[in-house]
């Protein structure tokens, strides 16, 4: 996983703490983490590593992760969006709108480190 760079998107402070733990463990930098949309735009725009994937929260308030999706891909298209949420419901309206994969919270390490490597391995093959 060399080439990850992630940025976590969660309400849930948490989740937050037990995915920066998770990829501090894993040796995957993580450019930014924010319990909201607003926070998190403003976070990218400023970082000084810049992610190359961002694993956000479905439903969040202030912004939905669908909206942050979108006004991230305004600025960073390339940018890799992995939608996660314990409501599975939402997935099929997640990944039409542009993510590029889901997780099931709760998500088994594996399924995360599988989902981040097969992203950003694609990345490097282009």
């Amino acid at each position: 996983m060399g080439s990850a760079r992630v940025g976590v998107v969660d309400d849930d402070p948490l989740m937050l703490k037990t995915y920066e733990m998770l990829f501090e463990h894993l040796a995957i930098p993580v450019a930014f983490v924010a319990s909201n949309g607003p926070s998190a735009l403003e976070k990218l725009r400023v970082a000084s590593t810049r992610p190359n994937l961002i694993l956000v929260d479905y439903r969040m308030p202030l912004m939905s992760g669908i909206e942050l999706m979108h006004e991230i891909r305004k600025t960073d298209p390339g940018i890799k969006i992995v939608f996660s949420s314990g409501d599975v419901s939402v997935q099929e309206e997640a990944m039409k709108a542009g993510g590029d994969a889901f997780l099931k919270k709760p998500s088994r390490i594996e399924e995360i480190v599988d989902c981040i490597t097969c992203l950003t391995c694609a990345d490097r093959a282009i």
